[in-house]
C-alpha cells in the first residue's frame, strides 16, 4: 500500500473518531422487549451487547445483535432468532434518531434531563418510526446512562412480522401471541475524548 494511502486511510479513521463524541458501551447496555402469549401471559426478554454511537451532529445510532436475543429457553431464543428476526439476513436490529447534545453537554455530574424524539426502528428488513421520551443522567464527566421513560411500542404487524409470529404460535402450539411488543432500555454512552 502507497505511504498516501496510508496517511489518507489514517485520516479517514481519526476523523470517524473525532465525530463520534459518544460510543456506547457494549457491556452495560441493554433492550429488553416484552412479549404476551395466551392473553394473560407476559414475559420478558432481552438483547445484550448493544452497540452504536451518539455523533457531533446529533445521530445516534444504537445496533442490536440479534445473535444476543435472550428469552430464557434456549429453543425459543433459536426459534425468534431464525422465523421472526430472520438472523441469516439481518444479523442487527438497528434504531437511529436525531438528539441535539448541547443540553446534555452543559449537565452537571449527578444531573439528569428529560428528552424525547421520533426515532426509526429497522428489523427484519423492515422500517417502523418510534416516538421516545428517555432520561439522561450524567454520572460522571465521561459517562452517560440513558433510560426509556414509559413503555416504546413497537407493532410487529407494522414491521411485516405478522405471519412470522403466527408461524412461531403453531409451532409453540399456542393461542395467541400478541403483536404490541413494549419495548424498554438502559443504555451507557462513553465519551471517545
Amino acid at each position: 500500500m502507497k505511504f498516501s494511502s496510508v496517511v489518507l486511510a489514517l485520516l479517514l479513521s481519526i476523523g470517524n473518531m473525532a465525530n463520534a463524541a459518544w460510543q456506547v458501551s457494549e457491556a452495560e447496555s441493554k433492550v429488553y422487549f416484552s412479549s404476551t402469549k395466551n392473553e394473560t401471559v407476559f414475559e420478558t426478554h432481552s438483547i445484550s451487547n448493544v452497540s452504536g454511537k451518539w455523533e457531533k451532529n446529533g445521530k445516534l445510532t444504537v445496533l442490536m445483535p440479534i445473535s444476543k436475543v435472550e428469552t430464557g429457553i434456549e429453543i425459543r431464543n433459536q426459534r425468534l432468532k431464525d422465523i421472526v428476526f430472520k438472523q441469516n439476513e439481518y444479523p442487527s436490529a438497528i434504531f437511529t434518531a436525531n438528539v441535539t447534545p448541547k443540553k446534555v453537554k452543559e449537565l452537571k455530574v449527578g444531573d439528569s434531563i428529560e428528552m424525547e424524539t421520533v426515532g426509526e426502528l429497522t428489523l427484519a428488513g423492515k422500517k417502523q418510526s418510534l416516538p421516545i421520551r428517555f432520561s439522561v443522567l450524567r454520572k460522571s464527566k465521561s459517562e452517560l446512562d440513558i433510560k426509556n421513560i414509559g413503555n416504546i411500542n413497537v407493532d410487529a404487524g407494522n414491521l411485516g412480522l405478522g405471519e412470522s409470529i403466527e408461524k412461531l404460535k403453531e409451532i409453540a402450539k399456542l393461542n395467541a401471541i400478541s403483536l404490541n411488543v413494549p419495548v424498554t432500555f438502559e443504555i451507557k454512552l462513553v465519551d471517545m475524548h
